[in-house]
């Protein structure tokens, strides 16, 4: 129940309410990961697969973005007919991670293509041969001829990785570890099974409207 992400947290309703007043007409596009009581303050959800396409399909030209600052300025930039207003929030784990620490993955493997997640930030994403969300991670991965690959991410993804691209070895910068996921482990996941513990009960209305900006999303 501690593992909170706090990305997350970092965006409250109120606040997006204050965001819409500053920004009136613009339409709220906001990351998957936030909290059901701001998606219901929201226009559409995103994932970092889909966000260049969801701003881009907007029909208005003003769009506010909310958590993820990188995500939404990565959005930003390949939506220039969009003026996308960042909010101030990020990924921790991410944004810990430093060009230098990118280039000095660069030098230990030359030649190593580098594939970063859109939730780093602008610096290090100018170091990437390719930028995607996790399953563009993997099909990049798993296509390049080369056996060093250079992944800037969370470390987590080294174990998919490595089991879906047998043969290649994978690189991570340092500390680039979320604690709040490794908060979950198999223990307690056979402990939440078990005694059905950790239960969690949205308010009927907050899930409605929750579930308006995630249906739009997937085009339903």
């Amino acid at each position: 129940p501690e593992a909170l992400c706090a990305m997350a947290a970092m965006c409250s309703p109120d606040q997006i309410d204050r965001a819409r007043e500053c920004h009136p007409g613009a339409e709220v596009v906001g990351y998957v990961n936030s909290t059901a009581a701001c998606k219901a303050r929201m226009d559409v959800c995103c994932t970092s697969s889909n966000a260049v396409e969801i701003v881009g399909g907007l029909g208005t030209k003003d769009v506010i973005f909310v958590p993820d600052k990188n995500l939404g300025a990565y959005s930003a930039s390949k939506c220039a007919d969009k003026d996308v207003h960042l909010w101030t929030g990020f990924c921790p784990i991410h944004q810990c991670i430093t060009a230098e620490q990118v280039r000095r993955l660069k030098e230990a493997y030359p030649g190593a293509p580098v594939v970063a997640h859109p939730e780093c930030r602008p610096d290090v994403l100018a170091l990437a041969d390719h930028i995607g969300s996790t399953e563009k991670m993997i099909g990049i991965s798993n296509r390049s001829d080369s056996e060093d690959i250079i992944i800037v991410t969370e470390v987590g993804m080294k174990h998919r990785l490595e089991k879906e691209c047998p043969g290649k070895r994978f690189h991570f910068p340092e500390y680039a570890v979320c604690s709040a996921m490794k908060m979950t482990t198999l223990d307690s996941v056979l402990h939440a099974l078990e005694t059905l513990e950790g239960e969690v009960v949205l308010d009927k209305d907050v899930l409605d409207r929750a579930y308006l900006p995630v249906k739009r999303m997937i085009g339903e």
